[in-house]
């Protein structure tokens, strides 16, 4: 049996675990580490803004459909990891303390530098959460 971990709870995270489930079947250990138990599908935000889509048809709960793939879900960020020593050293609400692995994937995906522009939450309309997009939608429609 190997253990396998991917790191990262977005599209090619996902993706990546779900294949390889589907593939491998129940002699491997999947395990998928995400810092949300959200997986939102971005390029839909467009249409939640809008109003021709809502929240569940922009994202659902990783947890509950990683366990309907046989994919063990922890939901933690990665503090350090050790090639070498074949670990995932995470920290979260949820576990604390090191993951071993035979293979590992990572798919942390892009990290936006927003607090690098001074307001931007405060003040600017964005679609990087569902609930940003939402507001957005609403400021488009209120605007006059």
């Amino acid at each position: 049996m190997s253990r396998i971990l991917v790191l990262g709870g977005g599209f090619s995270g996902v993706v990546a675990a779900e294949r390889l489930a589907k593939e491998l079947g129940a002699g491997h250990q999947i395990t998928l580490v995400s810092r949300s138990n959200r997986f939102v599908f971005y390029p839909a935000m467009v249409r939640l803004a809008i109003g021709s889509a809502e929240p569940d048809d922009v994202s659902f709960d990783l947890r509950e459909a990683m366990f309907d793939r046989r994919i063990r879900f922890v939901e933690a960020e990665v503090a350090h990891i050790d090639p070498a020593q074949q670990k995932v050293t995470l920290t979260g609400d949820e576990f604390e303390g090191t993951l071993g692995y035979d293979f590992l994937i990572c798919a942390l995906g892009r990290r936006l530098a927003t607090e690098q522009i001074p307001g931007f939450y405060e003040y600017a309309h964005h679609l990087l959460t569902v609930e940003a997009a939402l507001d957005f939608g609403e400021a488009i429609r209120n605007f006059h």
